[in-house]
This record gives C-alpha cells, sequence and structure tokens, in this order.
C-alpha cells in the first residue's frame, strides 16, 4: 500500500470529510487563531499609540516578535489538533497513517531531508552574501537572536510538520479517493499548499509570480512525498525551510518579524522562483541519486 492509498485504512463516507473539514478549519482558524485575535483586540484598545496593528501588512508594532510568533504558532497547535480529532475520531485510522504506510517514522530519512536542504539554503546565503552583498545585510541582534532561539527550533518545525501532515498528508490522500492521475493529485496539492499564503504581503509585490513561489514549494514537496512514499522528507525539508527563513535570513516587510542573522531587501519574485527551482532539482537530485531511494514492503503497513 501507497502513502496515497492510506485513507482507505479509514471511514470515508462523504459526510465524514464534511465535519472533517469544518473541524479542522474551525481548530485551526477559529480556536487556534484566539490568541492572535486577543493581541489585535488589546493594541486597539490599550490607549498606547506605539502598539498598532498594521492590518495591510499584518503586523505588529510595539510589540516583542516574539509574542506574534508564539500567537501564530498557536493556530498550527489547532490545526495539529483539528487533525487528530478528524483521523482518530471521524475516520477512525491512524494518526500515523498520515505520515507513512511503515509501522513508525523514518526519524533518518526526515533528518536527510532536513540536512540536505538547510546545506542547500547555507550555500545560496554564502553566494549572494558574496555576489550581491547589498542585497542582504548583516542583522543579527545577539540578545534578541538567543531569546528567540530555544523557542523557534521547537515550535517552527511543529508549524511545518502541521502544513505536511494537512497538505501532503490528509488532502491529499482524500484526493486519492477522488482520482487515480498523481500528476493531477500532485498539481492540485500544489494550488492548494500555495492558497493560504495568498494573503502574506509579499504577494503585493508581484499578485503572479508570488503565488507562484509558493505553488512550486507545494509541488516540490507533493513531488518528494510521492516519489518517497511517505511525509519524512517533506517535513524535515519544510522545517529547514522555515527555519532558514525566520533564523538564518529573513526579509524586510515579512509578516512574521524575527531576529534573524541576515535580512534581506524584499524578495525578487522571479529570482525567488529561479532559486526554489534550483534548489528542488539540487535536493532531489541528491536525495533519490547519492541517497538513494527508500524502499517499504507490504509487510510494513501501519495498523488500523
Amino acid at each position: 500500500m501507497t502513502h496515497l492509498e492510506l485513507a482507505a485504512l479509514g471511514k470515508n463516507s462523504w459526510w465524514r470529510y464534511v465535519l472533517a473539514f469544518l473541524t479542522i478549519a474551525i481548530m485551526w482558524q477559529v480556536i487556534g487563531a484566539l490568541p492572535l485575535v486577543a493581541m489585535v483586540l488589546y493594541v486597539e484598545e490599550d490607549g498606547n499609540p506605539d502598539t498598532v496593528f498594521l492590518e495591510e501588512s499584518l503586523r505588529f508594532t510595539g510589540i516583542d516578535p516574539i509574542f506574534t510568533y508564539l500567537a501564530i504558532s498557536c493556530t498550527f497547535l489547532g490545526l495539529l489538533l483539528g487533525l487528530f480529532i478528524a483521523i482518530r475520531l471521524l475516520h477512525e485510522r491512524s494518526f500515523l497513517s498520515l505520515i507513512t504506510p511503515a509501522q513508525s517514522i523514518d526519524w533518518q530519512r526526515m533528518g536527510q531531508g532536513f540536512t540536505v536542504y538547510a546545506g542547500l539554503l547555507l550555500l545560496l546565503t554564502l553566494g549572494t552574501f558574496l555576489v550581491v552583498p547589498e542585497h542582504i545585510r548583516l542583522s543579527l541582534d545577539i540578545k534578541a537572536f538567543l531569546i528567540f532561539l530555544p523557542v523557534t527550533l521547537i515550535l517552527t518545525p511543529m508549524q511545518a510538520c502541521a502544513e505536511e501532515l494537512l497538505f501532503r498528508g490528509y488532502l491529499m490522500q482524500w484526493l486519492r479517493l477522488l482520482m487515480r492521475n498523481r500528476i493531477v493529485i500532485a498539481i492540485i496539492s500544489g494550488i492548494l499548499f500555495a492558497a493560504p499564503h495568498l494573503l502574506n504581503p509579499e504577494n503585493k509585490i508581484d499578485a503572479f509570480l508570488m503565488p507562484l513561489n509558493y505553488f512550486v514549494m507545494g509541488l516540490f514537496l507533493t513531488i518528494i512525498t510521492l516519489r518517497d512514499n511517505g511525509l519524512e522528507l517533506a517535513m524535515g525539508a519544510h522545517s529547514a525551510n522555515n527555519l532558514y527563513a525566520f533564523l538564518i535570513v529573513n526579509y524586510e516587510g515579512s509578516v512574521l518579524e524575527t531576529p534573524s542573522i541576515f535580512t534581506e531587501s524584499m524578495p525578487d519574485p522571479l529570482l525567488s522562483l529561479l532559486i526554489y527551482s534550483v534548489l528542488a532539482v539540487a535536493f532531489y537530485v541528491i536525495v533519490f541519486k547519492v541517497f538513494k531511494p527508500r524502499v517499504r514492503t507490504n509487510s510494513s503497513l501501519v495498523a488500523t
């Protein structure tokens, strides 16, 4: 049984998916968003002109960025809880079936995904700093960075893995129940991944190319999930990508301000798209040609 076929282990009546989608949406965007809503209400009512919520950029001013980060992280905790309720109570199958057809998570494979993608991103940063230093500046605030570091190392992988469980796990397995064409499933998965990111402020730079960046990222993560027959590589690579963005190189005007080591000017949509594409190809070659794809056997299917 493949990763896509694992939904067949559970109960898949149409009404279960209706309730599941409602549960996930409410836990993610309503219950999980309560701390963020509370912050907005606080800055609107505190009478302090220095604390403001900027609706056009979805950013707070006058508030320590770590509180914004924690509030946003709560939405992903809500997403995880919503997924758990949907899988265990509504579909009555193992939560592990969102990740792998094996009896346990392949932590080594997840580590490979993280290490390879992080290494490629660090090489990219070095190259950018040497070739076009005007696009990136050192912005390290060591005190703020050290305070932010342990929180980010714990919560950022959780955020990334929650997205993978939703988009490359639950939604992609649901799509497999509706259709068999893996190419169409991969394209739809990429579109679904890009959709929630359309509200990010950087999309104002270019309403076509910036969403295309998210689509390409989603498509890449879908392809390696299908190729590796499990989520571990995608979870590792996605975690590396987000940690890089929060800790190593953030950009001016980001929806989530962090004390990153470097800060770059507003991203160039076309250059970002080219970089993502090169990174995706390099990652694929290293992981599947150097490390080789893993082999899963039918004897290692997860239990229902």
